[in-house]
């Protein structure tokens, strides 16, 4: 932490490991975490509309939320467990990293299956 004037500059380094959910076989995995933040934070209400400075309206500093939300953005929207994870079969629910299932394979998209039903095993 540095203070210039009315100004504190905070230089941190994030280093976490994190259980997460893969968002394709739903097992838990550990995402590390290794960032680095600077924020800049002042009390003084002439700085209060200064978009790189955080305006605190106390004499303490809480910077726990301001980490959560530096942390929350470094993560994927989509979580997986590796790259090539083949999720769940979306018939029976097993694990499809662990070995495939007895579930019949069918090429249709599930968004057609109701005219497959319409028409029967006949091609058109």
């Amino acid at each position: 932490v540095t203070s210039v004037g009315d100004v504190l500059t905070l230089r941190a380094s994030i280093k976490t490991k994190l259980k997460l959910n893969c968002s394709r076989c739903l097992e838990t995995f550990i995402y590390p975490i290794d960032i680095d933040i600077e924020e800049r934070f002042t009390n003084n209400k002439e700085l209060q509309d200064n978009e790189e400075i955080i305006f605190v309206d106390s004499d303490t500093l809480d910077i726990a939320e301001i980490v959560e939300s530096i942390s929350i953005s470094t993560l994927p929207i989509k979580r997986l467990c590796t790259d090539d994870c083949n999720g769940l079969c979306y018939q029976c629910g097993k694990n499809l990293n662990e070995g495939s299932c007895q579930c019949e394979t069918n090429d249709v998209d599930l968004r057609l299956a109701k005219l497959q039903e319409l028409f029967g095993n006949k091609e058109v």
